[in-house]
């Protein structure tokens, strides 16, 4: 797997495994959310909580779809949105870990993205990612070239800006 990203593998150590669009109307997810905000010694690990929740598929609204997250990457922007006055936004206490990653559309109520597409976009660091169709795009495939690029190399937070600054 590229640097800075969590595989499928770790993701099936939470209890998530890759499976195909599901037809159930209750998964679970597992999130992990901003306890704390950090304090003046840095980040800690008290600051993150990983929560379980029960994700209702038939509540999605028009233009929704329910993406099971299989790799996210770990950027240092996440960093600027955990203080409260943030570069990037603040992520809310209690509210999920921003985070770029890849996944597969289990449930949708989009015209334009359908259960079993591939996607990649701001899904959070989660297992299952609620978003609006137009928050993510069905993700690039190109030959010899692995899904999780991106994320790393061929990824906006990473490669880009390590290429041109």
């Amino acid at each position: 797997a590229a640097r800075g990203t969590v595989t499928g593998e770790a993701l099936a150590a939470l209890g998530v495994a890759s499976t195909p669009p599901s037809t159930e109307t209750r998964l679970e997810n597992s999130r992990w959310v901003l306890a704390a905000r950090p304090g003046k010694d840095g980040v800690a690990e008290t600051d993150f909580r990983l929560e379980p929740e029960e994700v209702d598929v038939s509540s999605l609204k028009a233009g929704e779809v329910l993406v099971r997250v299989s790799t996210i990457s770990i950027d240092a922007f996440i960093r600027t949105t955990l203080d409260e006055e943030a570069y990037h936004g603040a992520t809310p206490l209690g509210g999920v870990l921003p985070a770029l990653g890849l996944g597969t559309v289990v449930a949708s109520a989009s015209p334009t993205l359908r259960p079993g597409d591939a996607v990649a976009g701001m899904v959070g660091a989660q297992t299952l990612a609620r978003v609006p169709d137009a928050m993510i795009t069905k993700a690039l495939t190109l030959p010899g070239v692995p899904p999780h690029a991106s994320l790393g190399e061929l990824g906006l937070t990473a490669g880009l800006t390590a290429w041109v600054g």
